[in-house]
């Protein structure tokens, strides 16, 4: 019974997220996410009791399989610089699909919710301290840097550009601000050994 409440609950969050980028926070509704499951109403307030809670639970829910991502990322045997383009591209496709509209309505109308977007954003830094600090290790990141400095300039520069007002402001989207971040960030931290590794990851790829 236990299995198939979690099960259950899952299945709502998974198509729950899918509705909420589909529609957006203002015109996500438990009726419209009820329909698409084939699902009461009822059976959705049995686990979450408002639009509000459930919408809390989604993002939570989608916060905890990014990081679990990132986790599994980090734990291969990959090449560092393989580990952090890795992660960089969980990030891309997590917010590809994403309007910016409608991550601005998320701010506004939860602002607690967005706060812990935020939180879960500075947290990555100790994630990205650990793949930098193993790079310059191998010779692969520059030896003169910093990189328990690097690292938290890193996640704060993610943090305050990612934020709705800035792409609104700019006309920029996700999709494409993220790769040349990348290629910005890249080219000031890698040494030649590691430019030369990145580039042939790169030429694999495209």
């Amino acid at each position: 019974m236990a299995n198939n409440k979690s099960t259950q609950e899952s299945i709502i969050l998974n198509h729950g997220f899918e509705r909420l980028i589909t529609d957006g926070v203002r015109s996500f509704t438990v009726e419209n996410l009820a329909g698409c499951l084939c699902m009461s109403k009822k059976t959705i307030y049995k686990f979450f009791p408002t639009k509000e809670a459930l919408i809390d639970k989604i993002v939570s829910f989608r916060l905890a399989q990014i990081e679990a991502e990132i986790k599994a990322v980090i734990e291969s045997d990959s090449n560092p610089i393989q580990q952090f383009l890795g992660v960089m591209n969980i990030f891309y496709n997590s917010t590809a699909k994403l309007k910016i509209e409608q991550i601005g309505e998320l701010k506004n109308r939860y602002p607690k919710m967005w706060t812990r977007i935020e939180t879960f954003r500075l947290n990555r830094r100790e994630d990205f301290y650990s793949i930098l600090k193993n790079a310059q290790k191998k010779g692969l990141v520059r030896e003169n840097l910093d990189i328990d400095l690097i690292a938290t300039i890193y996640t704060n520069i993610i943090n305050s550009t990612f934020q709705p007002e800035f792409f609104i402001d700019n006309s920029l989207l996700p999709r494409v601000v993220l790769p040349a971040f990348v290629e910005m960030v890249s080219g000031g931290l890698l040494s030649k050994d590691g430019q030369k590794y990145y580039q042939q990851i790169k030429g694999s790829t495209t």
